[in-house]
């Protein structure tokens, strides 16, 4: 090692902890990113049994259950707010876990283009880079990248491409690529968040665990209609759940044994079970009664509560279900592809693949979808621009804006001394901290130094985006 390397080594050193000690000294100040153009309606959801929001937390000692939907609450509160209960739909039992919710898509999965929603589980890593072009429009987030910060299964994604009810439409025609974009985050970002722990924007890293998002599904079939959470309503729609295949329920008051048997309740605002026989049964599905259903969407064509021809139903598995072996299709270990089943012509169950885990950016070998929902982006009569709506629902980050407020200003600037790193060509270089990089790297050669610095002086005193 050259002469002097060593201090310049421990200087780099020093910088680095300094930002890090800086960074937990404004989290609350720079949670949030900025908030999408046109942001999606919040779905309801649920938690899994594992995340902190479920466990006893000291203090306080408010919890909500994982067998509980949920809504996101006042911006005050520290928790979502429950729903419906999962006494409501015949569970209640301490273990119970809502692993997959949805009512009635038919009208929208058969009339109109949409994207994916969906979310991820625990060990999930994404491990394809945000698309270029949302890049350079300050959307940087995507599965990927928010596995690197620590909290990936706790946000909502979109895929960054059109569907329609037979499957995706052909990427070369439009607009729009393989891939996602953050369009609900875990922790508050402007409103458009799961209320969900740990209390950390998308910009920020994290070791603490998270709250995994374990289903959602909008309560109403159009979206728009549903974006309304002010009010104490609740929408009295049929909703159709499973359960994970552990929920001691399904021992005991659900007509079914099987995390993969679909249950339907008509009115899940009265207490206890409303049917007593299941939507579908694995069986009905084409699938073992050892698999897990992870998330789902409902197709009930006839509205009748029942599985029969006519119908569908798009799924996941979870990682480990023994049909995901026996998908001459499936990708990587299946649980991150998207599936539906239906019955064919001579009334048998057929399971075809709907979307690849690979056109959602989803490459990694343990990635999972653990939430499954759709969101139109066309009408009968227009198609979707899925691009230009992920430019619209995504959530952003702006350089130079390290607090978020909407200017660049004094509040930043300030902050660039404990960021900088030097040009990496430097003697002990070390790549700034997240998210130093994100914020003050503004020719994104990977470093934090003078150049950058002057380009913040160019735009000091502007809004973010100006």
């Amino acid at each position: 090692m050259m002469p002097g390397a060593i201090p310049k080594l421990r200087a780099a050193q020093r910088r680095a902890s300094a930002c890090h000690a800086l960074i937990v000294l404004t989290i609350a100040a720079s949670a949030q990113a900025v908030p999408p153009v046109q942001p999606i309606p919040i779905p309801y959801y649920s938690f899994d049994a594992q995340s902190p929001s479920t466990i006893m937390m000291q203090p306080p000692s408010d919890t909500v259950p994982s067998d509980a939907v949920l809504r996101k609450g006042p911006v005050s509160a520290q928790l979502p707010q429950i729903v419906i209960p999962g006494d409501n739909l015949g569970l209640g039992i301490p273990g119970d876990e809502l692993d997959g919710m949805s009512y009635n898509r038919s009208t929208v999965l058969r009339t109109t283009e949409f994207v994916l929603l969906f979310s991820v589980g625990r060990d999930t890593t994404g491990d394809v880079p945000q698309d270029p072009v949302l890049v350079a429009g300050n959307l940087p987030f995507n599965v990927a990248d928010q596995a690197a910060r620590g909290h990936a299964d706790g946000d909502g994604y979109i895929s960054l491409f059109a569907i329609n009810t037979n499957g995706p439409i052909d990427l070369f025609l439009r607009t729009s690529n393989p891939g996602n974009v953050e369009a609900v985050a875990h922790f508050d970002e402007g409103g458009q968040d799961y209320q969900a722990q740990p209390p950390v924007g998308s910009k920020q890293p994290s070791t603490a665990d998270t709250d995994n998002t374990n289903s959602t599904a909008y309560d109403d079939p159009d979206p728009e209609r549903s974006a309304d959470r002010a009010s104490n309503r609740t929408v009295v729609h049929g909703l159709y759940f499973t359960v994970s295949r552990n929920s001691p329920s399904l021992d005991g008051s659900l007509p079914g044994t099987s995390g993969a048997d679909i249950f339907f309740d008509p009115r899940p605002d009265l207490p206890g079970l409303q049917r007593q026989f299941p939507y579908a049964t694995a069986q009905m599905l084409g699938l073992s009664p050892f698999d897990d259903i992870s998330a789902m969407i409902v197709d009930d064509f006839n509205t009748n509560g029942w599985y029969d021809p006519g119908d569908r139903v798009y799924f996941s598995l979870a990682r480990f279900s023994p049909t995901l072996l026996n998908l001459a299709f499936a990708s990587s270990n299946g649980a991150a592809d998207v599936y539906v089943s239906e019955y064919d012509a001579a009334g048998s169950p057929v399971i075809q693949p709907f979307v690849f885990a690979e056109q959602l950016g989803l490459v990694g070998r343990q990635d999972d979808i653990d939430a499954l929902e759709i969101v139109p982006c066309g009408t009968p009569s227009s198609p979707c621009d899925a691009l230009q709506f992920a430019r619209d629902s995504g959530i952003r980050l702006f350089k130079g804006d390290w607090t978020n407020d909407g200017v660049i200003g004094i509040s930043d600037a300030q902050v660039v001394p404990f960021c900088m790193s030097g040009p990496w060509q430097g003697p002990g270089f070390l790549p700034p901290p997240i998210p130093c990089g994100d914020i003050f790297d503004f020719n994104g050669d990977s470093d934090v130094d003078l150049e950058d610095f002057a380009a913040l002086t160019q735009v000091f005193g502007t809004a973010p985006g100006d």
